[in-house]
């Protein structure tokens, strides 16, 4: 038996950066808070670390991810 693939898509034009935290967001739904900050996010620009934090900052107060650039 095989694991399930951890592979995801997105339409064009959805803002990946909500797209992403709303993905995490409901997969951490049911971990406790500090969960959030066991996440390593690695994206490939600086601009898009700022939009994930942006996002990220919006759901409200709460323990933010490690965000590193490749």
């Amino acid at each position: 038996m095989t694991a399930p693939l951890n592979l995801f898509g997105l339409p064009p034009g959805v803002d990946f950066a909500r797209a992403l935290v709303d993905g995490i967001e409901a997969r951490l739904a049911t971990a406790p808070p500090e969960a959030w900050a066991r996440v390593t996010i690695f994206v490939n620009a600086g601009r898009m670390a700022r939009q994930l934090r942006s996002a990220l900052i919006a759901r409200g107060p709460g323990l933010l991810p490690r965000l590193r650039t490749v």
